[in-house]
């Protein structure tokens, strides 16, 4: 199955089962972190490496919430998967 890009969402998850119809006791939640050090802007890079990182069986990434470190020259990205039971 797999996450498609258009399902990393910045929306919450209440938000999100709404939209498609279903409770929260339709998914179990899993938080998925990753630190990218592709280059600044190079936000499509960085949500692969998410993709990757994310549960095979998952439906949408949500709360995305992504942080750049200047001093680093890295970018964090959390957001919490929905798999569905």
């Amino acid at each position: 199955m797999g996450i498609k890009l258009e399902n990393i969402l910045t929306i919450s998850a209440e938000a999100y089962m709404a939209s498609v119809g279903k409770k929260m006791s339709d998914y179990n939640m899993q938080g998925v972190h990753i630190v990218s050090t592709s280059r600044m802007g190079d936000y499509e890079a960085g949500m692969g490496e998410l993709l990757r990182r994310a549960p095979a069986k998952a439906e949408a990434l949500v709360g995305l919430i992504s942080m750049y470190s200047g001093e680093k020259g890295e970018i964090t990205y959390h957001a919490t998967a929905l798999i569905p039971k």
